[in-house]
């Protein structure tokens, strides 16, 4: 009788054994997969994180951007698909914002669409803009467009957007979604209505 008891207590201690090498085993596996999954995407960030949005204008009013000639009305939102997107906001034209874009790399960064609210908006040298177009200008001038859509490395570039009207109209204080597509990454930022920083 002493021989079955030992006997089964040596097979349950084989067993117990067993199990707590198999849990190590697979809390082992799921706790590199889970780092090494962490430090690929934050890797990934990193190599990719090449602009920085460091301000913004997206206010009713005039002069937009410290921009002469960029006046949003004073109606309390930010028009895109209840105004024309070929006419200026004094004329129910679709209205603008401006975004201030540091190349933070040590290489020229080239920008041929920002998307926002979901819409994309493609580059154009053509002023004036039309809705859902950008256009990257230089000091306080828009008839002074440099022509090129490409951000020298280490630079900030102002960013005047002309919004599409695909997209719905935009309250003031609600949050507008920016997406800047580089290298196979989107750079994304929220930014206020009505706002400036």
């Amino acid at each position: 009788m002493n021989i079955m008891k030992r006997s089964r207590v040596g097979v349950s201690e084989i067993i117990s054994t067993l199990i707590i090498v198999s849990l190590t085993v697979v809390g082992s596996l799921f706790l590199y997969n889970y780092i090494n999954e962490y430090v690929y995407v934050e890797s990934l960030k990193v190599k990719h994180t090449n602009v920085m949005l460091i301000g913004y204008d997206s206010r009713d009013g005039s002069r937009i951007g410290g921009v002469q000639g960029i006046d949003n009305r004073m109606d309390g939102i930010l028009c895109a698909k209840s105004c024309n997107p070929n006419s200026i906001p004094a004329q129910r034209g679709t209205e603008f914002i401006v975004l201030y874009i540091k190349n933070i790399s040590p290489t020229s960064i080239t920008i041929n669409e920002i998307v926002v609210n979901g819409a994309m908006h493609r580059w154009s040298n053509t002023i004036p803009l039309s809705g859902g177009s950008f256009t990257i200008i230089n000091g306080n001038n828009i008839v002074q467009g440099n022509g090129r859509n490409d951000i020298p490395p280490f630079t900030t570039s102002t960013v005047l957007i002309k919004l599409s009207n695909n997209i719905e109209d935009i309250r003031l204080g609600s949050i507008i979604e920016i997406g800047i597509p580089l290298d196979g990454y989107m750079y994304r930022e929220k930014i206020v209505a009505g706002d400036v920083r």
